[in-house]
């Protein structure tokens, strides 16, 4: 395992097209990056990629891409309920 310090802006390269950009650092634990790779390269948070673990994720990547799928359609759905509840308020 490699254990880096990183300052904004800084970043990695993973191979020659995946780049991990630390964007800003937000009080003592969180920090935003921006990650550069193909479309073709599964990028899931921890916990979607732990509970698709438990689920029993196949070796194609099935199960990863539909629990990101259905993480996509909670989130759109969210914003919309925000966008829902900020029109009503006006």
């Amino acid at each position: 395992m490699l254990s880096l310090t990183m300052r904004e802006g800084d970043y990695l390269m993973i191979g020659k097209d995946i780049k991990l950009t630390f964007e800003k650092v937000v009080g003592d634990n969180k920090m935003y990056i921006h990650i550069d790779a193909p479309k073709s390269v599964e990028i899931l948070r921890d916990k979607v990629y732990e509970r698709a673990l438990e689920d029993g994720a196949e070796a194609n990547g099935e199960l990863l891409r539909r629990l990101k799928k259905e993480r996509r359609a909670q989130r759109n759905e969210y914003f919309k309920k925000q966008a829902r509840d900020k029109a009503a308020n006006v």
